[in-house]
């Protein structure tokens, strides 16, 4: 089963569809800040489709975060700003463990990211429209071979001036 991981995307997810599409994802997890964009993307590929909520969601349901097995793998998600995030992964990690998941999905830092801490798979998709590492990207998770692809998208002109 392949899974599109999406983060970040802040009001913004033009094109993205077509590009979950096209690489053939079964399944959506957005990690927050753009639930309205996760439900466009839910609208537009007909895919199932997981959000949690972010800092910047204001006056949404969604909860902040969600615990989930796909495939026989737990799988635990969430923004990441209530762990720390910014300043290292170990409250993450930590929240992981006793959560006992497998695979730990994050965002909020904007930044890619997939690294294996105390056997757990840690992974930001990063933003694909306002990256802090100069890639606008998500990312596709292979859940039965375990591989992830960064997909790296064209950012789109967030502000136009005439």
């Amino acid at each position: 089963m392949k899974i599109a991981l999406v983060s970040d995307t802040h009001g913004h997810c033009k094109g993205l569809a077509d590009s979950i599409k096209k690489h053939q994802a079964e399944y959506i997890l957005h990690m927050g800040d753009g639930v309205t964009e996760a439900y466009q993307l839910k609208k537009e590929t007909g895919l199932p489709t997981l959000v949690v909520a972010g800092n910047n969601d204001f006056s949404t349901k969604e909860k902040a975060e969600l615990f989930l097995v796909l495939e026989g793998i737990a799988i635990w998600m969430t923004h990441g700003h209530r762990y720390g995030v910014h300043y290292g992964r170990e409250q993450l990690l930590e929240a992981a463990m006793q959560k006992e998941a497998k695979i730990a999905l994050y965002g909020h830092t904007h930044i890619f990211r997939d690294e294996c801490m105390e056997g757990i798979r840690m992974i930001n998709p990063g933003s694909p429209t306002l990256p802090r590492d100069g890639e606008a990207s998500y990312a596709i998770l292979d859940l039965s071979s375990g591989k992830l692809d960064r997909i790296k998208v064209e950012k789109p002109k967030l502000f136009h001036w005439f």
